[in-house]
């Protein structure tokens, strides 16, 4: 294990391998209901940093202005558990009645990584609505151009939602 911990720290990715393009890991700590802190390992991209981290801070704001200006006017947006394309409209109204719904929201273990022309973000998603809590694993799946997302796909399991509120 310690072996691996050195890998990792010199800058190896976690099967040992040196990665093509140079990151750096980056330790976030932020406040949380339950234990007071957590802790969030990411490895640093460069070139969509800026975007995803003003996704995060938007969701976790329920802030619709924001997200949205992250968003391309023509932007899509897709969830797996109802198959829908959503406009930019669509999505931020949606973001709002999340915000409604729920008193905080905070992410979690998230792990990014680059791919062409954007990047996917797992996480989990902490949310608390008064009366009760959940945590919501996810996958965001961005495509970014002239630096405004122009497609995200989330990818969430339905069944854990179902029981948010319950």
């Amino acid at each position: 294990m310690a072996a691996r911990q050195q890998r990792l720290q010199r800058g190896h990715c976690s099967d040992g391998r040196t990665p093509r393009a140079p990151f750096h890991r980056q330790v976030i700590h932020a406040p949380t209901s339950e234990t007071g802190r957590f802790t969030v390992y990411r490895l640093r991209m460069g070139a969509f940093d800026d975007i995803a981290d003003g996704v995060v801070a938007a969701i976790t704001a329920g802030d619709s202005a924001a997200l949205g200006e992250l968003y391309a006017d023509d932007v899509v947006v897709w969830h797996n558990t109802d198959g829908i394309e959503m406009t930019k409209e669509e999505n931020l109204a949606s973001l709002d009645a999340l915000a409604a719904m729920t008193t905080t929201r905070s992410f979690s273990n998230i792990r990014r990584h680059e791919i062409d022309g954007g990047f996917v973000q797992q996480h989990v998603m902490h949310l608390d609505w008064g009366s009760g809590s959940g945590d919501l694993p996810a996958c965001l799946v961005v495509k970014v151009e002239n630096g405004k997302i122009i497609r995200a796909d989330e990818y969430f399991d339905g069944a854990t939602i179902a029981t948010f509120g319950r």
